[in-house]
């Protein structure tokens, strides 16, 4: 489920939203189907396209195949709680699941400040990283669907790398 947040940009309640019939499996990854959202409350829907990822381990398109072979899940939606037994719940998973498994994880991996970490903090990292990464403002506004720049820009943290630098630029 993280990888899925992370990779898609999708706000939280978005993602505990997102059904098996509106994900469709292609080559390059997968497409899935957000038919209304916070900003498109009149339902005209949009796709999110999640690439495969270069190393299986965190490839969120593997660990989506995954979940739904090992949960046995069929219809319905993709994320829904799991009992300590191991047994799968038919009900979506709640925001709060989220933000607590965000919480443990973060915890988990010692990160800095770890308790400063929420769900928004997928929808940030994705902007973020696939700024730092060279994508254009373009495709992080389509994955994340921002309608303006100016409420993209607000989502990316550390704007500015060294090598982007004006500075850098002259060579000295």
């Amino acid at each position: 489920m993280l990888l899925i947040g992370f990779s898609s940009a999708l706000r939280r309640s978005d993602l505990i939203r997102i059904q098996i019939r509106d994900i469709r499996m292609v080559i390059e990854g997968a497409e899935i189907y957000i038919p209304n959202s916070k900003t498109d409350q009149v339902g005209h829907g949009h796709i999110i396209r999640i690439a495969r990822g270069q190393v299986p381990i965190t490839c969120p398109v593997q660990a989506m195949t995954d979940w739904l072979r090992l949960s046995e899940i069929n219809d319905g939606y993709l994320f829904r709680p799991v009992n300590k037994s191991g047994k799968v719940g038919e009900s979506q998973l709640s925001s709060m699941a989220v933000y607590r498994m965000i919480q443990k994880y973060t915890q988990l991996l010692e990160l800095e400040h770890h308790e400063k970490y929420t769900p928004h903090s997928l929808r940030s990292g994705f902007a973020s990283t696939a700024a730092q990464n060279g994508a254009s403002i373009q495709s992080i506004k389509t994955q994340g669907n921002w309608k303006s720049d100016d409420s993209l820009m607000r989502y990316i943290r550390n704007k500015e790398s060294w090598d982007a630098a004006a500075s850098y630029k002259l060579g000295l």
